[in-house]
C-alpha cells in the first residue's frame, strides 16, 4: 500500500499541481496584482468595475471554501467580462483545493461524501483537474475497498471507473510530465482495475 500510496501521490504532484491543487494556488496567489490584469473583451463601465472589485476582495476574505465559492459563481455570473474573470477562476481553484483537502484529513477518517461531492463539482467547474482529483480520491477509495460490506462502494467504483475512462482516453493529470506520466500510467492503471475488482469481489 505505501508503493501504491507513493504512486499515486507522484501522479498528483509532479509539476505545478499539487495532490490537493490548491496548496500551490494558495502559496503565490498573493503575487498577483490586480491592477495589472489585462482586460479582455468589451471594456466594463467603472462602477461595474468597482463592483466585481469589491465582490473578488470579499471573496478573497472568505475562509469557508464552500461559501467562497458561491460568492465567486455568483460574482461570475453578474460581472462575466470584468478584467478580474481570471482571479474570480482562481478563487475556484483554490476553493475546490481547500475542501477537498478538508474532506482528506485526517487520514483514515476521511469524509467520503464530501469528497465525493467536490470531486462531482471538479468535473464541471474544472474539467482539466478532475482526473488529478479522481487520483488522489483513489487511495482512500483503495482503503475502504477493503472493509466488508462499505457504503462507498457504489461511488467509489464510479470514480474508478471515470478515472480509467480518462486515463484510456489519453487524458493525464495536469502538471504531470509526459515521460513521467508514460512510466506511471501502466502502474496506476493497474492499481486503479485491482481496487474496482475488490470491490466487485
Amino acid at each position: 500500500m505505501k508503493k501504491l500510496n507513493a504512486l499515486l501521490a507522484t501522479a498528483c504532484l509532479v509539476g505545478s499541481v499539487s495532490l490537493y491543487p490548491t496548496i500551490t494556488f494558495a502559496k503565490t496567489n498573493t503575487t498577483f496584482n490586480l491592477t495589472s490584469i489585462q482586460e479582455q473583451g468589451d471594456k466594463p463601465d467603472a462602477a461595474s468595475e468597482k463592483k466585481a472589485y469589491d465582490a473578488y476582495n470579499a471573496a478573497n476574505a472568505e475562509k469557508d471554501p464552500n461559501k467562497r465559492l458561491s460568492m465567486v459563481k455568483e460574482a461570475l455570473q453578474l460581472y462575466p467580462k470584468s478584467q478580474y474573470v481570471v482571479y474570480f477562476k482562481q478563487l475556484i481553484v483554490k476553493s475546490h483545493g481547500e475542501a477537498f483537502q478538508a474532506c482528506m484529513a485526517p487520514a483514515g477518517s476521511e469524509n467520503m461524501e464530501g469528497a465525493f461531492k467536490v470531486v462531482n463539482e471538479v468535473s464541471t467547474d474544472l474539467p482539466d483537474l478532475e482526473l488529478n482529483y479522481l487520483l488522489a480520491l483513489s487511495d482512500p477509495i483503495a482503503r475502504f475497498a477493503k472493509k466488508y460490506d462499505t457504503a462507498h462502494a457504489e461511488k467509489g467504483g464510479a470514480a474508478l471507473k471515470k478515472a480509467i475512462d480518462l486515463i484510456k482516453a489519453d487524458k493525464k493529470p495536469q502538471g504531470v510530465k509526459d515521460d513521467e506520466w508514460t512510466k506511471k500510467k501502466p502502474v496506476i492503471l493497474a492499481s486503479l482495475y485491482q481496487t474496482l475488482g475488490i470491490f466487485a469481489w
